[in-house]
């Protein structure tokens, strides 16, 4: 997270709150602060919130943010900064257009209760992935624990639609769940909050209710819990039965168990919730009733969903004692058995002298205002768990004479629960807000004892039911965990990385990637790895049922198969590497070298020479020698990728260990229009050695100067890879104009002229890697290959449904206007004069733009650092063997006729011929990039390597070099060879304290972001730091 920024906060139109975003308007206000659009740095329109926070909320919650901040998740809707300004947790996230809330409203006006069932479950199942990966405890704290996370706002306001697929918001009242409970403070949302959370605390079944409570309103269109006042609505989620009349019978079972108000007797997971409610969807039985697809009938007013005003409530409480492991397990493998006094009512007369004290008291001190008050004077004190709903039989009995089964009430569950001060802070005189009632059904009469629930097989059983998991479940002499992870990460690599590391078959699927083989991807119901549990794992699905992994060459053996199983079983660990043995790289040998080099050279010569140098890298024990070549590789196809020279340009090692290497500006072009200094321009590293206190440093630095007529003839490598990749810099260096008519005329391309005339080709299709809307591609013939261009769409209904409007874009003189698409934006890729290829994006009137709308497109493999698409870096990692392969819809499925089918046959051409213009343009690419990359891929025994079979080398380095920094990583970029050595230096200056160091010396992380922001600086962190160290002069071109 960013730290505090000191400043008067004042929210309007034009004011900038941080650095880099203005406000434009106000989208909504509420307990909790506000809801801004601004715009981001590079003119990305983007939501801010502003959370109010008192003094004693903001470490939890900054720390919260800390950490979700970091966590990546196709149903997660991403932080993209935050900040503490003033009283104000300060967050932003994409905008989006719609919310779950807002479908609702829809489907009110078109006259149904709520969300059509098919719609409603795809979205719950999303919801469930999202939530159970929020909450599960795999997240990094920074102090080396793993700890979840809990929403505790999951509402139909806070989930939005984003190209046909949910993303949750709002975690502006994130907390950290360490354990299966915790302290509380902070804002919620009464409507849909659990009952433990009035309590003041929390648990990893808190958002299931939520969760449930979302799904009975955007379901039926009304809430199970409702009142004339918020203190009614707490009550009534404290003491009531929740009315689901509104629901078929079996899915009031299903809910009913969500909403149990223990939480341990709730479902195990939101997974296991939405399952449970997919097996129970009506049938044929009930179909007239409820409509087995379809939406409930209406049962309440058709003008609105019923609606209350946003309130928000602040509690506190201390964190209860935690369940012990065997209670815990006892309560998993029971799932719907009630505790033995949950409802259980008070004693008459205890509730008399209540009524008798409370109300003399108030009568007294407030006459009449006391009848305002009766609801929380008059509720029972004896008993802390409301009443539930009854039990199914099977669920109550109990095993019989000699069986050993029982249940064990809990020891460490308090007697009595913490005051409830949600309701206590209702101030007598305090107007309470408004809650909509919109009808008066009663409650529902509680489930009959002949109802059943789903049963929930504990882990053992699961096991059992799998059988290819059956020797999982043998006993054996356990595995050392180390060896264990090797060996699977090797079989991994063996059989998986080619497709799924190298190639990317699936868009981001990386096996040797931990964060993404436990994160959701794209459509699919579970994680590629669940630690833990094979049996919920789509990787063994795969490798150890399905067993038709890989889908060629040699497969697992059934011995290679079980291990993958145990090794998932034991939780999926990845091995630590082993540090690498490489001598430190000093910078006295790198400007040594560089001054070696030089002095040979002509004198008219040594003015057009730069450097690149990967010697941080080289430092840091934890990178590969294949990392660094892969790193060589990146640097020798970016800067080819920025040229419009005719020959490729390779960058040239000038020292043994290859951690320098020499490029000559005017191979590549940049001698002209000074674009060294354009790149120095951002550089946050830069480091001037004529100071310095050794000698030999200082002296060779001063030559170099003199040699290469500049004060700074080299930079590092990573930095280059992830930034110059990206605008502005991607821009700039590659002279991209911002008008796109620009850059055709100078690739002799006319897009209307070739539609007219057929000179183009194009095909259609529903999906893609980066967008879950239609998209079509034309092909042009350009100066130096190929220019393709895309349309993208934000949605596929209307003009942009390809298959009825095939034969756009609009612009005048298109013969077929009403059979043209209209689009939001599109993508252009074409062949540099080199071979290789260059990227735009562009909006829909063909203007240059900075990120793609994520509502239009988005890159599963986060390249840039979120799921935005960045031209230029997302690209490059995307199209790693050239163009995409795709397969054309349009042609089969075409919804015109006449003229209109006719040029629609003449420019969608049939699949055979489209794949041959698709494999000349790959061979193209494919070619430029082994000259380009191939002399340092290609060694050793990857000499006979496919230039195919390697990864795509941009990408990953800019991934890597956007992960935040331990103290390892810091030590090498500044030279220490002692990561420990780093550390004492830390403790032992208040200023590297100050500059945000401090963290490393409890082993945590810094945000890169942070380490090398010149956002509103002179100079950066890192160059404060090296200059307060006596590592150089902070040296920065404007």
């Amino acid at each position: 997270m960013s730290p505090e920024i000191a400043m008067s906060l004042s929210l309007a139109p034009g004011v900038i709150p941080v650095p880099g975003y203005s406000l434009t308007r106000l989208l909504g206000r509420g307990g909790f602060g506000e809801v801004w659009e601004a715009v981001a740095p590079g003119g990305v329109r983007v939501a801010m919130k502003f959370v109010r926070v008192n003094s004693h909320e903001a470490g939890p919650e900054e720390r919260a943010l800390e950490i979700v901040s970091n966590i990546r998740h196709p149903h997660l809707l991403d932080i993209q900064f935050a900040a503490r300004v003033e009283d104000y947790l300060v967050i932003a996230m994409p905008l989006c257009e719609k919310s779950l809330w807002d479908r609702l409203r829809e489907c009110r006006e078109q006259g149904l209760a709520g969300l059509p069932h098919d719609e409603l479950m795809g979205y719950m199942d999303e919801m469930a992935s999202a939530v159970d990966y929020l909450n599960e405890p795999r997240h990094d704290a920074g102090d080396g624990h793993k700890v979840g996370v809990q929403h505790r706002d999951i509402k139909p306001h806070n989930i939005f639609l984003v190209g046909g697929s949910t993303r949750l918001a709002d975690f502006g009242v994130a907390k950290i769940l360490e354990g299966r409970a915790g302290e509380h403070t902070g804002n919620m949302s009464p409507h849909y909050v659990a009952p433990e959370v009035l309590d003041g605390r929390m648990c990893q079944q808190t958002d299931q209710y939520s969760l449930a409570m979302t799904y009975c309103h955007l379901r039926t269109g009304r809430l199970p819990f409702r009142g004339d006042s918020i203190s009614q609505v707490i009550y009534a989620h404290l003491h009531q039965l929740a009315d689901l009349s509104g629901l078929p019978e079996p899915e009031q079972r299903v809910v009913t168990r969500a909403l149990a108000k223990v939480p341990d007797d709730r479902w195990p997971n939101c997974r296991a919730f939405v399952r449970a409610l997919q097996a129970a969807a009506p049938r044929e039985g009930v179909a007239q009733a409820y409509g087995a697809v379809g939406p409930l009938p209406m049962t309440v007013s058709p003008s609105r969903p019923e609606t209350f005003a946003e309130t928000r409530l602040a509690s506190s409480a201390h964190q209860p004692p935690l369940l012990d492991s065997q209670t815990q397990s006892l309560y998993q493998a029971q799932g719907t058995t009630q505790r033995a006094d949950a409802a259980s009512p008070a004693p008459a007369a205890r509730r008399g002298r209540t009524r008798l004290i409370g109300g003399g008291v108030v009568a007294v001190l407030l006459g009449c205002a006391a009848f305002a008050l009766l609801p929380l004077l008059l509720r029972p004190r004896k008993d802390p768990r409301p009443p539930v709903a009854p039990q199914p039989a099977e669920a109550r009995a109990r095993p019989a004479g000699g069986e050993a089964q029982a249940v064990v009430p809990s020891e460490s569950t308090p007697a009595t629960p913490p005051s409830r001060q949600a309701e206590a802070s209702l101030k007598p005189g305090q107007p309470e807000p408004p809650l909509a009632q919109t009808d008066d059904t009663p409650p529902p009469a509680a489930a009959g004892s002949g109802s059943t629930l789903p049963p929930v097989a504990p882990p053992s059983d699961r096991v059992r039911q799998s059988p290819e998991l059956a020797s999982l479940a043998t006993p054996r002499t356990p595995e050392p965990e180390g060896d264990l992870a090797v060996k699977a990460q090797g079989l991994l690599k063996k059989y998986c990385y080619r497709c799924h590391g190298v190639r990317f078959e699936v868009p981001g699927y990386n096996v040797l990637d931990h964060d993404i083989l436990v994160a959701k991807r794209g459509e699919e119901d579970q994680p590629y790895v669940v630690p833990g549990k094979p049996d919920e794992s789509a990787m063994w699905d795969r490798i150890g049922v399905e067993k038709d992994m890989p889908p060629s060459g040699p497969k697992p053996s059934d011995a290679e198969r079980a291990l993958i199983g145990r090794w998932i079983e034991a939780g999926a660990t990845f091995p630590t590497a082993n540090p690498i043995d490489r001598p430190l790289k000093g910078e006295q040998d790198i400007v040594v070298a560089i001054r070696d080099y030089l002095r040979p050279l002509p004198a008219s010569d040594r003015a057009f020479l730069r450097f690149f140098t990967i010697q941080n890298l080289y430092n840091n024990k934890s990178v590969s020698d294949d990392d660094l070549r892969l790193a060589r590789a990146a640097v020798a196809k970016l800067i080819n990728s920025l040229s419009w020279k005719t020959d490729i340009a390779v960058p040239k090692p000038i020292d043994r260990e290859q951690t320098v290497f020499a490029i000559d500006l005017r191979d590549v072009g940049w001698d002209e229009h000074d674009r060294w200094n354009e790149l120095l321009s951002h550089y946050p590293y830069g480091l001037k050695h004529d100071k310095r206190q050794d000698q030999a440093t200082r002296e060779a630095a001063k030559e170099v100067y003199t040699l290469a007529q500049t004060s700074m003839p080299y930079v590092r490598a990573d930095w280059f890879v992830a930034n110059a990749s990206r605008p502005p810099l991607y821009h700039n260096l590659l002279e991209i104009p911002e008008n796109l008519h620009v850059l055709e005329k100078k690739l002799d391309v006319d897009p209307c002229a070739d539609f007219l005339r057929n000179k183009l080709v194009r095909a259609g299709f529903a999906t893609s890697g980066v967008s879950s809307q239609n998209r079509l591609v034309d092909r042009h013939p350009a100066s130096y290959g190929a220019y393709w261009k895309s349309y993208d769409f934000k949605k596929n209904e209307g003009t942009g449904n390809l298959f009825r409007f095939p034969l756009g874009p609009v612009f005048e003189g298109n013969p077929f206007m009403r059979q043209a698409f209209e689009h939001a934006g599109g993508e252009i890729v074409f062949n540099l004069p080199n071979g290789l290829q260059g990227y735009v994006l562009v909006d829909q009137k063909d203007r240059r733009i900075d990120v793609g709308p994520i509502e239009v497109v988005g890159d599963a493999l986060k390249t840039a650092g979120t799921s935005a698409i960045v031209p230029g870096l997302s690209c490059m990692a995307c199209h790693q063997l050239g163009i995409v392969p795709f397969k054309d819809t349009v042609r089969e499925g075409l919804a015109v006729a006449g003229e209109a089918g006719e040029k629609v046959e003449m420019l969608y051409p049939e699949k055979p011929a489209m794949d041959r213009l698709i494999a000349k343009d790959q061979a193209r690419y494919l070619k430029a990039l082994e000259e380009a990359t191939g002399t340092f891929l290609m060694q050793g025994e990857d000499r006979e390597k496919s230039i195919r079979d390697f990864p795509e080398s941009v990408g990953a380095i800019a991934r890597a070099y956007l992960k935040d920094l331990g103290p390892e990583d810091v030590a090498a970029e500044f030279g220490v060879a002692d990561p420990k050595e780093m550390v004492a230096m830390i403790r032992a200056n208040k200023k590297l304290r100050q500059l945000g160091l401090a963290p490393l010396l409890a082993g945590a992380a810094i945000k890169r972001m942070d380490w090398d922001s010149l956002e509103g600086r002179a100079i950066s962190t890192f160059q404060e730091a090296a200059h307060e160290l006596g590592l150089g002069t902070p040296y920065r071109v404007y």
